[in-house]
């Protein structure tokens, strides 16, 4: 999920068809999948969630049927750096970058616009 890189950089790794922006891919995805995404830089950096959705997808391990199904997604998650393996108690904002905020700001663009739509 990012993984700290740009939106747009991480997308250029999906197959979009020609001419599709960044903008309708992720207005292709699922509202709870958009929250997740726009959340992925804070809980990169340790942030706590008050929603249990946020806190257990990005903190918990899967139940214990879901593991072997998982195990390999997880070992990556784990190996990647992409999401702590704890909260940082000493997690701040201040702590995301330049790239992070632009990524939350083009996602909540994008729930902006859908959430008019209806």
């Amino acid at each position: 999920m990012l993984a700290g890189r740009t939106i747009e950089t991480a997308l250029a790794e999906y197959d979009a068809e020609p001419g599709q922006t960044v903008d309708d891919l992720l207005a292709g995805l699922s509202p709870l999948t958009l929250v997740r995404l726009r959340n992925a830089p804070y809980a990169r950096h340790g942030r706590a969630f008050n929603s249990r959705d946020l806190q257990s997808f990005f903190y918990d391990d899967p139940p214990p049927l879901m593991k072997s199904h998982f195990s390999l997604a997880m070992q990556d998650r784990q190996r990647s750096g992409v999401f702590p393996q704890t909260v940082d108690p000493s997690y701040a904002d201040a702590k995301l970058t330049k790239v992070d905020h632009a990524n939350v700001g083009v996602i909540r663009e994008v729930e902006r616009r859908l959430a008019e739509r209806g």
